[in-house]
């Protein structure tokens, strides 16, 4: 038997102090030398014109917020750590220290307080991000400012996108790789072979993209006109990247955990789980690399999306681990009689003698109620702003 696939996520999170502390026992380079003050600041004033030409798309004597975050997300990263060195100096420049290399707490704290404060705040409400999130940070912070709230309810809201994934990408998922696998069994490709890992990794990815572009096309057009199709067309791209890795992986963790290994059902519904969602979480970052920047819509690596894949990848794995219980092989003997482990069977079991879309549709609604089982603990104690569906 087989199933869909996903991805478990951890998202590592850094401690300030710790982080000050690291640093505080690093030695640099005894040679390091570093450039006079009014050197660099001079180098750097410099640049502001063909920094500011860079950012303004639009080639007028202003900049929009648009076109701030497009640069952004395009800008090659050789160019961006340029300007992050750059931030130094624009600190160091008011600095009351006489060392051109040296900036002190006290300078920091007055940059930070001339212009941190806002960018912070849209930080901390945007560290669980991406592609399906109910919001971005920016469109929480106006809505704060305005005193509104953005949208409905915290729940609702949660609600909602989990719903819409389930339908349009977690189903699907489920749906194309047992479609695939009877594909694949009917080329002849036993389910302990590569061609058959791929054929249904391929059929998983293909069930979200297909499944997620159908849904925001009719959603479109009843509800809601102002759905961009090329970015979500491009969404599709990036999920069906994650999918597949996860999709891919499923059979052969399977096999090496309950053939190989001999894990019990549930052993082997628990290794899915977190094999095939952590598959899933590197499928993502792997789109990322590919896609963030290049196509619209789609985010490079951040840490914001860092911990919204990481959040949604778990919940992936919930999908895949249930989807196991579409494998009705787990049984065993004790005393003479036959002991099935699989407590899942009575629910998406996939019996002999199933029709191919029984299986197929059964498949979905395994991974659908994986899915919704985990996020529906997420949604219950994940703090706001916290969650990548929020």
């Amino acid at each position: 038997m087989h199933s869909m696939a996903r991805s478990l996520p951890r998202a590592a999170s850094r401690s300030n102090f710790a982080c000050v502390r690291l640093c505080s026992t690093v030695e640099l380079p005894s040679k390091m030398q570093f450039p006079e003050r009014q050197g660099s600041l001079v180098k750097r004033k410099s640049s502001i014109e063909s920094i500011f030409d860079m950012l303004a798309l639009k080639k007028q004597a202003s900049i929009s917020r648009d076109e701030w975050n497009h640069a952004v997300d395009t800008i090659p990263e050789v160019k961006l750590r340029a300007l992050a060195r750059s931030t130094f100096d624009a600190v160091a420049e008011n600095s009351a220290s006489t060392d051109p290399g040296v900036i002190t707490k006290e300078d920091l704290a007055v940059a930070l307080g001339v212009y941190s404060s806002f960018n912070l705040s849209i930080l901390e409400k945007s560290l669980s991000r991406n592609e399906l999130s109910y919001t971005s940070g920016w469109e929480e912070e106006e809505a704060e400012e305005a005193g509104t709230s953005a949208g409905p309810s915290l729940l609702a809201k949660r609600l909602t996108i989990t719903f819409e994934v389930m339908v349009s990408k977690i189903f699907p998922a489920g749906f194309g790789w047992q479609g695939a696998s009877v594909v694949a069994d009917g080329l002849g490709h036993g389910a302990d072979s590569l061609p058959f890992f791929l054929i249904t990794g391929t059929g998983d990815a293909m069930g979200v993209m297909i499944g997620h572009n159908i849904f925001y096309a009719i959603k479109k057009a009843t509800m809601d006109k102002d759905i961009d199709m090329v970015t979500q067309v491009n969404t599709s791209i990036l999920l069906g990247t994650a999918a597949f890795h996860a999709g891919t992986a499923w059979q052969p963790i399977v096999n090496t955990l309950h053939e190989s290994l001999g894990c019990s059902f549930s052993q082997t519904l628990a290794g899915t789980f977190a094999g095939c969602g952590f598959m899933f979480f590197v499928g993502l970052r792997i789109g990322r690399a590919l896609f963030g920047g290049r196509l619209k819509g789609i985010e490079p690596a951040a840490y914001s999306n860092l911990k919204a894949d990481a959040g949604l990848s778990i919940s992936i794995g919930g999908a895949t681990g249930c989807f196991v219980g579409t494998d009705v092989s787990f049984v065993s003997q004790a005393n003479g009689s036959v002991i099935d482990q699989n407590w899942l069977r009575p629910i998406v079991g996939i019996e002999e003698g199933a029709s191919d879309i029984v299986g197929m549709a059964t498949a979905g609604t395994s991974t659908a109620l994986g899915f919704a089982a985990v996020q529906m603990a997420q949604n219950a104690v994940v703090p706001a702003q916290k969650c990548w569906v929020d």
